[in-house]
C-alpha cells in the first residue's frame, strides 16, 4: 500500500476509534512495546533547579542529554523541511508527505481530540522495533520512512507532528518512564489539556492522564526555550527519581 494510503488509513482508523476510547480503562493490555536503553539513565550529575509541571531539583544525564540535543535538532530540521513542502511541492519526498498528512489531520482538531488521534495514527502508522543496547533516537522523518521505530521515537514523531499543526513547544514533552511492571525503561510523549498532562503512548491507544498512570516519571524532557536556549528534564516530586537539566 502507497505510504500516504497508509496515512490516510492510520488517520481515519484513529478518528473513527477515538470516539470510542473512553470506555477503555487506562490498564488496557499493550499495542506496542518497546523500551529505552537502561545506560540512557545513568551518570547523574547536580545542577540547579528550574520549575516544571513535574515539580523537581535537577541534574544532567550526559548521555541523555546527548540525545535529546539530537532529537530537537531533527524535529527542526523535519518542521523546516514539512513547510518548504508546503510551498513548493517540488521539495516535498514520501516522508515529509506524511508528516504534512498527520499535522493538517491534526490541525482540524482541537484539544483532546487532537491528542487522541495523532496517538492511535502514529501507534498504527509505526511497527515496534527496540534499538537493543545501541539504543538510536531516530527523526521523525526517518522513522516516517522507515514504519518502524522504538518507544522514544514513537514519542518524538508525535511531538514533531504537534508542532507541525501549530502545537506550543512549552505545552510538549518527552517523559522517560519506569513501568512497575517491567524492570525496563520507556518513552511517551505528553501534551498539556487544560492545564491537565496526557499521555501519548505507543503501548496504548487511549490518552492517560500523567496524574493518574501507574507509569513512575524519571524524567520530563523540554523542547528547546528560545530565551535561554536550554531544555529541562524533570521528574516528579517524591518519587525517588532525579530530574535532569539539559
Amino acid at each position: 500500500m502507497p505510504g500516504i494510503a497508509r496515512v490516510a488509513m492510520a488517520l481515519a482508523i484513529s478518528a473513527i476509534s477515538f470516539t470510542m476510547s473512553c470506555c477503555v480503562v487506562a490498564n488496557e493490555a499493550p499495542l506496542q512495546v518497546a523500551s529505552l536503553a537502561k545506560s540512557d539513565t545513568l551518570d547523574l550529575l547536580p545542577m540547579q533547579t528550574r520549575g516544571e509541571p513535574f515539580n523537581l531539583s535537577a541534574a544532567i544525564a550526559p548521555a541523555l542529554a546527548a540525545k535529546w540535543k539530537s532529537a530537537e535538532e531533527s524535529i527542526r530540521k523535519d518542521i523546516a523541511a514539512a513547510e518548504r513542502c508546503r510551498a513548493d511541492e517540488n521539495l516535498c519526498t514520501g516522508p515529509v508527505r506524511k508528516l504534512n498528512a498527520f499535522a493538517a489531520t491534526a490541525r482540524e482538531l482541537s484539544g483532546r481530540a487532537r491528542l487522541g488521534v495523532i496517538n492511535r495514527a502514529i501507534n498504527l502508522a509505526v511497527a515496534a522495533a527496540p534499538d537493543g543496547n545501541d539504543d538510536v533516537w531516530s527523526p521523525p522523518l526517518e522513522t516516517l520512512a522507515s514504519g518502524k521505530g522504538d518507544c522514544e521515537d514513537y514519542a518524538i514523531l508525535k511531538i514533531a507532528i504537534l508542532q507541525a499543526a501549530g502545537m506550543s513547544a512549552d505545552d510538549l514533552r518527552l517523559m522517560v518512564v519506569r513501568d512497575p511492571a517491567s524492570p525496563d525503561t520507556h518513552a511517551v510523549a505528553a501534551a498539556r489539556f487544560e492545564g491537565r498532562w496526557l499521555i501519548l503512548d505507543n503501548r496504548r491507544f487511549t490518552l492517560v492522564d500523567a496524574a493518574h498512570s501507574e507509569y513512575r516519571a524519571l524524567y520530563a524532557l523540554h523542547p528547546l526555550d528560545a530565551a535561554s536556549d536550554m531544555a529541562v528534564a524533570q521528574g516528579p516530586s517524591g518519587s525517588g527519581a532525579v530530574p535532569i537539566l539539559l
